[in-house]
């Protein structure tokens, strides 16, 4: 499931879960073209540790531009897709990267935002959580 969120708060208060937040504008094409991938992502790795989210820019006025993605039509860098961990972006991917397009295809963005890294570190924490819990049991 994707979580909307138009504040940094759930970000920086929730620092266990790795986020992946998409930063998008209902009318871009390039947004609505990500839509369905992102949506795909977000089924194969969402776990307790790791969620999805999408912040629309327009009714987030200022978070984008937090996280160094500008929200103008001329630079063109929406959709943004971030990754969170400590509450700190740890990987990002712009729709346009060193003045080039980037494609956003299913395996570009699991690749180079190292969503397989970050689903990993996620897992590993439901386990040691699981670990601890039976550790209280006893």
């Amino acid at each position: 499931a994707v979580v909307s969120t138009q504040s940094t708060g759930q970000l920086k208060e929730d620092k266990k879960t790795i986020w992946v937040v998409e930063f998008y504008t209902s009318f871009s094409p390039h947004c609505n073209a990500v839509k369905p991938i992102f949506a795909s992502l977000s089924r194969e790795f969402t776990c307790e540790f790791m969620k999805f989210g999408k912040c629309d820019v327009l009714k987030s006025q200022g978070v984008p531009e937090l996280y160094g993605i500008s929200t103008s039509c001329i630079k063109t860098e929406l959709p943004a897709i971030v990754v969170f961990e400590d509450g700190k972006p740890a990987a990002r991917i712009k729709q346009t990267m060193n003045n080039k397009p980037y494609v956003m295809s299913y395996e570009n963005l699991k690749r180079d935002l190292l969503i397989g890294d970050f689903y990993a570190k996620a897992k590993a924490k439901v386990s040691n959580t699981n670990v601890d819990e039976k550790k209280k049991v006893k």
